[in-house]
């Protein structure tokens, strides 16, 4: 009877894991073919206090944004900004605090930043290892008493075992094209948010393949785990009809070199984010999840790519 019940158990796991496998899209199981594990696996991490607003890209990628009026401290992971080993390029925006009525005070005046990327890597107990800091940068002790903005940008060394792939090799956007572009990208977008909303799982993620390989490896993910996000994600748009925020207070923005493009929201605590977004409740408080895109387009092609992707929550009153 054990013999059986071991056999029914295995068929009912293969069973399962053909119908996952059948929402793989086979460019996507080619990409994730790629994903390589190393001995050693750095992690960078940017970290900042400050009161005031701010919005810092890594190599074009906007990666920080604070406008929440309460919040001093904040950091992220940046590996998936970091296509590659050699000099990343920094470049910090400050604004103003920013009000709780969602509005800037009048100038930046006398207040603090501080930045710091620092650079460790999980070890083989399943622990951080101690931070190192690769990079500091303070605002200097200038007279920003009538500024309402300062910007400044600066090199790092970053070390990695992986390529990504690369953004600084697609086709430069051409600003005087921005009428047309601006309609491309709006389409692009409203695409996606058709397929969340019509419970089309593998369009919507399939749509994501370069942006998520991108993440998938700059996490050391293994394929596996990789695959198990990937169908998650499917499964968890087609489970339930959802609908997203409407595209509200948004612009264009071209990032880094030309290189890419994308649409981000320009209202108060919301400045800097991405435009797919849903509302829902958690223990009776409201939240907001981002599906956070950035575009590029492949040398010689004229369609434009996921490339960058990150998913985030925050409390939506924020």
């Amino acid at each position: 009877m054990k013999k059986i019940f071991k056999l029914i158990l295995l068929c009912v796991f293969l069973q399962s894991c053909a119908q996952n496998n059948q929402n793989v899209d086979q460019n996507m199981t080619k990409l994730l073919d790629n994903l390589k594990k190393y001995d050693f696996e750095p992690i960078y991490q940017i970290k900042v206090k400050s009161n005031l607003s701010y919005t810092i890209a890594i190599n074009g990628i906007p990666i920080l944004n604070k406008y929440e009026a309460d919040l001093f401290f904040s950091a992220n992971n940046i590996n998936n900004c970091i296509p590659k080993s050699g000099i990343q390029k920094i470049d910090i925006k400050l604004f103003p605090p920013m009000k709780e009525d969602g509005t800037f005070e009048d100038y930046i005046g006398n207040n603090s930043f501080e930045l710091n990327i620092e650079q460790t890597a999980w070890n083989h107990n399943g622990n951080l290892d101690k931070p190192k800091n690769i990079s500091n940068y303070q605002l200097p002790k200038i007279d920003l008493s009538n500024s309402k903005s300062y910007s400044y940008n600066y090199e790092f060394q970053a070390d990695v075992p992986y390529k990504l792939i690369d953004w600084n090799e697609g086709e430069k956007f051409d600003l005087k094209d921005s009428i047309n572009l601006k309609n491309k990208v709006i389409h692009f977008y409203e695409k996606l948010k058709f397929y969340f909303e019509n419970k089309e799982g593998e369009n919507y993620t399939n749509n994501l393949q370069k942006g998520l390989f991108n993440i998938y490896q700059a996490s050391y993910y293994t394929k596996k785990d990789a695959l198990d996000n990937y169908i998650k994600k499917i499964e968890f748009i087609n489970k339930e009809e959802i609908t997203l925020s409407s595209f509200d207070n948004y612009k264009v923005q071209i990032l880094g070199n030309n290189n890419l493009i994308s649409l981000k929201r320009i209202d108060g605590y919301n400045i800097g984010e991405g435009i797919l977004r849903r509302n829902y409740i958690k223990n009776n408080v409201e939240k907001v999840q981002i599906d956070d895109i950035i575009l590029y387009r492949p040398k010689g092609s004229k369609d434009f790519e996921v490339i960058w992707y990150m998913n985030y929550m925050k409390g939506a009153s924020m």
